[in-house]
Formats: structure tokens, C-alpha cells, sequence
């Protein structure tokens, strides 16, 4: 069995609520987006350029038809054909006239242009592949994921104004902020120019709080062009979102409904996960930063499932990085398909992504909290190797039932045996099987001292303590003394000053709390 390339996973089309260009005009009322410089004149075989389909880039060459001209017609049947034969699974043949097309501004990561006439292609370009909100639910069976992109430090945000004079808000939101009667323009400025992706539920933009100053990711989602099935995915997203409050979890700051729009402010992020693994040095990430990345992700489902929440999509690109750092904090996002669960409950509907699905999904059988297990076993799996465990140039749906994964030499002799025994462990078929979260956090693999400092410096870089328990202080110390290892002094103080503390104390009763229903 050949080892498939890590793209993202067959859903590689992203969604938009309306054309950029739209929605950028009904942000700043008589304004569209700014258009880029004339294109140079095209190479005498054709216009050369990538299409970007979710992260995978193919060259392509645009010819001239026989009018001697350029057409768009031809990018889009260009881009059908590429998703046809790379995931057929997607039935998406047919659906060019439903493509848009945008060009990456080769200023900044965060521009995108709405492609309207094939002369703004120019030799060299980026061009991304989006589909519009007119291709409904029907139309392609695999759902799409969230993307927030990579916000380089010291990047510029567009600087437009808006209006939304006509807005009356209706907000059902109890655990954040909730805004009535205002007009969303006067307590944020959204910037249209800045696009930060296209996710399940429209647009999503960069904003700014007016008052503080405060940078924000405003998802814009136009209820006219949004199918109904989708829309409950929001209110069940908006409905988890308002009732967690975990330092792991993305934050949901307020929302606001017109009759025509729904915004939802978060805070903004940096990336994600799988940003991060592309972007690495050889497609893949170590294991100490791995390790680093899955311990945060374990704590942020401990939290999830002792309230009976199951994240039902987990994937590298729902775990969002809170900064550009090379050790950074993260975030798990996306709950348009979690469901509220006991251990013992299951839950039948269909959820989640292909590449990441667990077995008793795909078979209709039922599912617990489990079930994010299996999916924490796959992103390990992606985040080492930089593949995935199962391959989609073959029936994707029998590998996964059956478990019919392999560890080619290439990169996994380079790979512990302790990671290879925990991914065993979690890619289970049999749910009674597979490891819990309690059980993963406490894998060999996982009690490692320097994925432990690693973590620890987190915290007092941010300035908590919710990964990491003071009762490990000491066997840490312990450990370091031991092997005769430099136990970080700052730490030592930090423990000594915290302990005895009325805070240390509460978070103590939480942790043992949400452990001991989890067990």
C-alpha cells in the first residue's frame, strides 16, 4: 500500500457564504475590492501559474482558445478535473460554473482577490480554489473544513470602515457578551480586505474592537444563501461554544443577527496545526513538538468530555495556534458537529471528515466520546510521518474498519517505539479498546521531562496553569536530580509560592473532579 502525500484531507474545496467580492462590498457600501497592478504579458505557450486546492499547489499552463483569448471556463474545468482524479470521492465534476477564484496578493498571505476575467491571472500566480455558497450541501457530500491562515508578524490589516446602519440584533448568547439593539459597526471594525479563510459557515475576516483595540476574527454569514442544515451546524456550534470556558478552547466573544447576516466575534488566532506540519522543514513535526502540541490537545477533550461534549471533528486543522511561536498554546475550534454525550450514551448521525473518521462511524453502529480518540490517534500519526494512516488513492472506508494501517521505514525508523505503541493504542477498532484521554496522558511516550518543562514554561509564559498539576512538581524534581539533569530554578520558586495558595487549591479540586468522572 502506497503512503498517501499529507494534503488536507478530501474536502479540499472551502465554502464561501457569498463571492469575497460581495461580501467585501456589503462590509463598505459602494466599495468593492482594490484592484492589483495591470497583469504583464503572458509567455507565448500560455499563462503558467499553481492552483491552490485547501493546501495541495499543482502547475498548470492556461492556454489561449481558439478566439486567441484567455478563459476562465478553462481554470475552473482545469480545478474540476484536478479534485476529480485526486478525490473522486467528492463527486465534484460538473460543478465549475459554482468555482471562484482567487488570486493571492504576493505582498501579503492574508490578501485574496476575487478573480473576475482570466487577464488578472498573471504569470506566476497563486491561485486559490474556493466554491460559492450556491453549491448547497447536495451538491458534494464531504464537509468542508475551517481554515484560518498564517499571520506572519509585522503584516499590515487592510484599514476600510463599514456600516451597518440597519442592523437590530438578536443575540441568545448567555456566557459571552451580549449586545442588543447596537449596530455591530459601532463596537467593531471589520476589515474586508483582510480575508482569513473561508470555513463552514461563511467568510471570515480580521477585525478590531473600537474600544480596546483588541484583534478579532469576525465570521460573516449571509442567511439568504445558507442552507438549512448548515445553519443548525452554527446555532449548535454558537450553543457548545457559549457554555465552555477553557483556556484550550477558542473563545467566542458575542454574536450578532441581522435578518440577512449572522456575525460570530472570536479571537483571532495564527494558524493551525497542519499549517504548522506543512510548513516545517521536512513536511512533518519532531516528537518533542508533537508531543507538545497532543499533551495541550488531550487536556483541552479532558475538559470537553467531562462536560459530556464530544468534539466529533478533530483534525489538525480544527487545533488553531494562538501565536507564531515555535512552541505555541493552542486552541481547539470548530464544534459546528460536536455532540453532547456520556460515556455510556451513543449517538448515531454521520459526523466529522473522511480521513479522520472513526470505524464505528462508518458503520453506523454508534458512538461515544471515544470516538475523538480514535481521531487524536490519526493526528499523531499525520503529525510524524506527514502522511496519512490510510490511504485515499484506495477505499478509504475498508482501511479504517478493518485498521489496515503500516509504518513504512521511511520516516518511521526515525520514530520511537513509544509513539508507535500509543498510536496502536488509540487507532482501535474495538471502542472498549482504545485508550481514554486519562489513559493517553499517561502513556510512557507522554510523560516525558522535557515535553513537561516545555509545557511548564507555556504556562508561565501566559501566565496559567491548566496543563500541568502542582502534585507532579516534585516527581519531576525528583526525576531531574536523578539523572542528573538542571531542574529550571524559576520553577522551584514558582511552585514553592503557588501551592499553599487558595487558587492552587481550587484548580487542584477541579482537575480531580473532571478526572475521577472521566475514570
Amino acid at each position: 500500500m502506497s503512503v498517501p502525500p499529507l494534503l488536507r484531507p478530501p474536502s479540499p474545496l472551502l465554502p464561501a457564504a457569498a463571492a469575497v467580492a460581495a461580501a467585501a462590498a456589503a462590509l463598505v457600501p459602494g466599495s468593492g475590492p482594490a484592484p492589483f497592478p495591470a497583469p504583464g504579458a503572458a509567455p507565448a505557450g500560455g499563462i503558467s501559474f499553481h492552483l491552490q486546492i485547501g493546501l495541495s499547489r499543482e502547475p498548470v499552463l492556461l492556454l489561449q482558445d481558439s478566439s486567441g483569448d484567455y478563459s476562465l471556463a478553462h481554470v475552473r474545468e482545469m480545478a474540476c478535473s484536478i479534485v476529480d482524479q485526486k478525490f473522486p470521492e467528492c463527486g465534484f465534476y460538473g460543478l465549475y460554473d459554482k468555482i471562484l477564484l482567487f488570486r493571492h496578493d504576493p505582498a501579503s498571505d492574508n490578501i485574496l482577490q476575487l478573480v473576475k476575467i482570466a487577464s488578472d491571472i498573471q504569470e506566476g500566480d497563486l491561485i486559490e480554489v474556493v466554491l460559492s455558497a450556491s453549491a448547497t450541501f447536495e451538491d458534494f457530500q464531504i464537509r468542508p473544513h475551517a481554515l484560518m491562515p498564517v499571520i506572519p508578524k509585522g503584516s499590515s490589516v487592510g484599514s476600510g470602515s463599514n456600516s451597518h446602519k440597519d442592523i437590530s440584533v438578536s443575540i441568545s448568547v448567555s456566557n459571552c457578551q451580549i449586545q442588543e439593539n447596537v449596530d455591530i459597526s459601532t463596537v467593531y471594525q471589520i476589515f474586508p480586505d483582510e480575508v482569513l479563510g473561508s470555513g463552514q459557515f461563511g467568510i471570515v475576516y480580521g477585525g478590531k474592537h473600537r474600544k480596546t483595540g483588541r484583534d478579532v476574527a469576525i465570521k460573516i454569514i449571509d442567511k439568504l444563501r445558507f442552507p438549512t442544515k448548515q445553519e443548525s451546524q452554527l446555532r449548535n456550534e454558537v450553543a457548545i461554544l457559549q457554555n465552555l470556558h477553557h483556556p484550550g478552547v477558542v473563545n467566542l466573544e458575542c454574536m450578532f443577527e441581522t435578518p440577512e447576516r449572522v456575525f460570530v466575534v472570536m479571537e483571532k488566532l495564527h494558524g493551525d496545526m497542519l499549517e504548522m506540519i506543512l510548513s516545517s522543514e521536512k513536511g512533518r513535526l519532531p516528537e518533542h513538538i508533537t508531543k507538545f502540541l497532543i499533551t495541550q490537545i488531550l487536556v483541552a477533550l479532558r475538559h470537553l468530555h467531562f462536560k459530556n461534549i464530544v468534539h466529533c471533528d478533530l483534525k489538525p486543522e480544527n487545533v488553531l495556534l494562538a501565536s507564531a511561536d515555535p512552541f505555541p498554546q493552542v486552541k481547539l475550534c470548530d464544534f459546528g458537529f460536536a455532540r453532547i454525550i456520556g460515556e455510556k450514551s451513543f449517538r448515531r448521525s454521520v459526523v466529522g471528515t473522511p480521513a479522520y473518521l472513526a470505524p464505528e462511524v462508518l458503520r453506523n453502529k454508534g458512538y461515544n466520546r471515544s470516538l475523538d480518540m480514535w481521531s487524536v490517534g490519526v493526528i499523531i500519526y499525520v503529525s510524524l510521518s506527514g502522511t496519512f494512516p490510510f490511504n485515499e488513492d484506495e477505499d478509504i472506508h475498508d482501511q479504517i474498519q478493518n485498521a489496515a494501517f503500516m509504518y513504512p521505514p521511511n520516516p518511521w525508523k526515525e520514530i520511537s517505539h513509544e509513539a508507535i505503541d500509543l498510536i496502536n493504542n488509540l487507532l482501535q477498532v474495538k471502542m472498549r479498546k482504545r485508550y481514554s484521554v486519562d489513559k493517553t496522558l499517561s502513556h510512557p511516550w507522554l510523560q516525558d521531562y522535557q515535553t513537561w518543562l516545555d509545557l511548564r514554561e507555556l504556562e508561565c509564559r501566559i501566565g496559567e496553569r491548566y496543563i500541568t498539576h502542582e502534585s507532579d512538581d516534585s516527581r519531576w524534581e525528583q526525576y531531574a536530580g536523578e539523572q542528573g539533569l538542571q531542574y529550571p530554578a524559576h520553577l522551584i520558586s514558582l511552585s514553592a509560592s503557588h501551592s499553599d495558595s487558595p487558587e492552587a487549591e481550587e484548580r487542584e479540586m477541579k482537575a480531580l473532579s473532571e478526572r475521577v468522572s472521566i475514570l
